[in-house]
């Protein structure tokens, strides 16, 4: 299983969004109406110091074209590009779309002569812009990967997984499409950090969680402080049969550290239960750990980390016990210790492995 570590450095990393920023990129992007200029004008008159931030976003605007031939602006410019073009392949979102035109505005030629600090500026401004854009972060199948976000929060993708990132005045933002996820959040009581899955989502200001999605069920665990968890509820009528702790009118639950919840696309949460603290600290370590579980979730996490599946072929063999520790994808390993503690044989078939029951 291969690791990767990315790093985005607190200090070089683009700096939140602000308010300055917000309103300089919405009334680039949309045509003014009565609401908006009058909303505008109230946000002018909130502070004085809005109006003096507002006009550097308009400097910076008018001397990008000074800076057309500055590789960092042109790194800059190339990185929008790419980030637009992966966004808009996710959605159809308009602000995002006029965004990406105007930052490619940037390049064009303007007739002001500038240097020194005001470059500087100019390039601060289009990393406040670059901000907005969504990032998106992915594993493939047995890889691992840690992210610093620039908010100094830090996120560590399991395998097969894939999320993206957002910035709000309001809040940051963590879409999981897919797979699953530690975050160790960053403290900023202003911006709450909400991680958004299936129908629900968990909230927290600053603390440590894991969230896991797969197919409609979404699992959030709180590794230390306190996290909330909601949800839009629908129906019911996907949820398992076997579930018995369903309280139909529960739609958000309050975690503390060592506790987890389930719930499910339809929007209904489980009660509460017991975080599996020690497999989820295992798979940051490459690892995973097992403790008396059924071979047939044994295998059912194996396979998550290996492209080349193992199946049961005998029911007789899902309830036995498995307790060890192996390296996460290392399948030799775990059919020898199968092999060595209950017989069960192995059978290469092409595209999987079959365990069957020793005769």
């Amino acid at each position: 299983m291969s690791n990767r570590k990315e790093h985005y450095s607190k200090d070089n990393s683009p700096a939140s969004p602000s308010a300055d920023t917000d309103w300089f990129v919405k009334l680039k992007a949309d045509s003014l109406t009565d609401g908006t200029n009058q909303a505008f004008l109230d946000w002018l008159q909130e502070n004085p110091n809005n109006e003096q931030e507002y006009e550097r976003c308009e400097l910076a605007w008018e001397l990008s074209g000074e800076l057309e031939n500055d590789p960092q602006i042109a790194a800059l410019i190339s990185q929008c590009d790419e980030r637009i073009a992966q966004y808009h392949d996710q959605t159809q979102n308009r602000f995002y779309t006029k965004m990406g035109r105007l930052l490619r505005g940037l390049l064009a030629k303007r007739p002001l002569l500038t240097t020194g600090t005001l470059a500087i500026t100019c390039i601060a401004s289009i990393f406040a812009l670059l901000v907005y854009l969504p990032q998106t972060y992915e594993t493939k199948v047995g890889e691992q990967r840690l992210v610093d976000l620039s908010d100094g929060s830090r996120v560590t993708l399991n395998t097969n997984t894939k999320l993206t990132v957002s910035y709000h005045h309001d809040r940051r933002e963590i879409a999981l499409r897919q797979g699953e996820a530690v975050f160790d959040v960053a403290h900023d009581p202003n911006r709450p950090f909400e991680v958004l899955a299936a129908n629900g989502l968990a909230r927290a200001v600053g603390t440590r969680f894991n969230v896991s999605l797969e197919e409609n069920l979404v699992t959030v665990s709180v590794l230390e402080g306190v996290v909330e968890v909601s949800t839009r509820i629908h129906d019911q009528k996907s949820i398992p049969n076997d579930i018995q702790d369903i309280d139909s009118a529960t739609h958000s639950a309050l975690l503390m550290k060592g506790q987890a919840v389930n719930y499910w696309e339809q929007g209904t949460i489980a009660e509460p239960f017991p975080a599996q603290l020690k497999r989820i600290e295992a798979w940051q370590r490459g690892k995973l750990e097992f403790d008396a579980n059924l071979l047939v979730d044994v295998i059912k996490e194996h396979n998550r980390y290996s492209l080349k599946k193992i199946v049961i072929s005998n029911n007789q063999l899902e309830n036995l016990q498995v307790s060890g520790i192996f390296n996460a994808g290392d399948t030799e390993a775990l059919l020898f210790a199968l092999k060595e503690t209950f017989g069960i044989s192995a059978l290469d078939r092409n595209n999987l492995i079959l365990l069957v029951p020793k005769t």
